[in-house]
């Protein structure tokens, strides 16, 4: 991550090169498509750099940001929504990304917006407790979203290879 140190206004510049590709990957995982996180973390990061003062986290206030961005943009609009995630899943496909990343990222498409945007923030490497102190959310909600979206996750997995799920074998 970004060394607090190094937070001055004279270095926005460094932190706009290093961060932003990890800010679209973001809110990528957020479930926005690209050409959407990409314009979702331009604004976030305009947003820091009005208030970079006074910012002493600016990965987490940028991610924040973003995601109320992303989440705002999506409130009043459900049929938006669910149009928006068919063709993110569409356009990740025509991404050059790896086989294993694309798969990720197909199974995240599948999970609930809550779900998606903790799953989001764990990936990137926050904990429950930054989650949810970022979210504002409990810490107990946030382990209970990312409990429920890792057991979908693997029943997701166990669907797709044609294996029981815990439950199904009596273990869960």
């Amino acid at each position: 991550m970004y060394a607090q140190s190094d937070l001055t206004p004279e270095n926005f510049d460094d932190y706009f090169r290093f961060d932003l590709p990890r800010l679209i990957r973001f809110t990528v995982h957020l479930g926005a498509p690209l050409p959407e996180a990409e314009d979702v973390a331009q604004q976030a990061m305009l947003d820091v750099f009005r208030h970079w003062d006074d910012v002493t986290a600016p990965a987490a206030y940028t991610r924040t940001a973003a995601t109320r961005i992303y989440l705002r943009g999506r409130k009043n609009a459900k049929r938006e929504h669910e149009a928006v995630q068919r063709s993110w899943i569409q356009e990740t496909k025509e991404l050059a990304f790896d086989g294993d990343v694309q798969y990720v990222m197909n199974m995240l498409a599948g999970l609930p917006t809550d779900q998606r945007e903790i799953m989001a923030w764990a990936i990137d490497g926050y904990g429950p407790s930054e989650i949810a102190e970022l979210t504002g959310r409990t810490a107990a909600t946030v382990r209970s979203q990312l409990r429920h979206a890792r057991r979908k996750l693997a029943q997701t997995i166990a669907q797709r290879n044609h294996e029981p799920t815990r439950k199904e074998d009596g273990d869960g």
